[in-house]
């Protein structure tokens, strides 16, 4: 991660640094908004979006999340813990109706660690 505290983004080097990553990674596109007090100090669409029609990525260019949500979810998570509004250590049907009854076990903090032991996803699950 690069942290940026207050410089002068264009002598900090970001373009450049985020360009030779992307080199280096091999990475095709990427969208970068570095957002101070609930507005966007920075914005820029770095690479391609579609490599084969050379479409550029903009700052406004959608990308799907992937596993990004994850590292949210458990912030938010550990936000309500911090509040007393969730235990790490409850059972997850006390805060989901209707589950069935295989996760009956299962805590907060399993699904938080990945240890709860769910399958990923259906064995008809269609990757495509």
């Amino acid at each position: 991660f690069v942290l940026w505290q207050g410089k002068d983004l264009e002598s900090f080097g970001i373009d450049d640094y985020i360009r030779t990553e992307m080199k280096k990674q091999k990475i095709p596109g990427l969208s970068l908004a570095i957002i101070r007090n609930d507005h966007i100090v920075y914005g820029q669409g770095y690479g391609y979006s579609n490599i084969e029609h050379k479409v550029s990525v903009k700052l406004e260019t959608m990308f799907q999340s992937g596993s990004m949500g994850k590292q949210f979810t458990a912030m938010a998570i550990m936000i309500l813990v911090e509040r007393g509004e969730i235990e790490l250590d409850s059972l997850i049907k006390e805060y989901i109706e209707d589950i069935p009854k295989e996760w009956k076990h299962i805590t907060v903090r399993h699904l938080l660690t990945h240890t709860a032991g769910m399958s990923d996803y259906p064995d008809d699950f269609n990757y495509r």
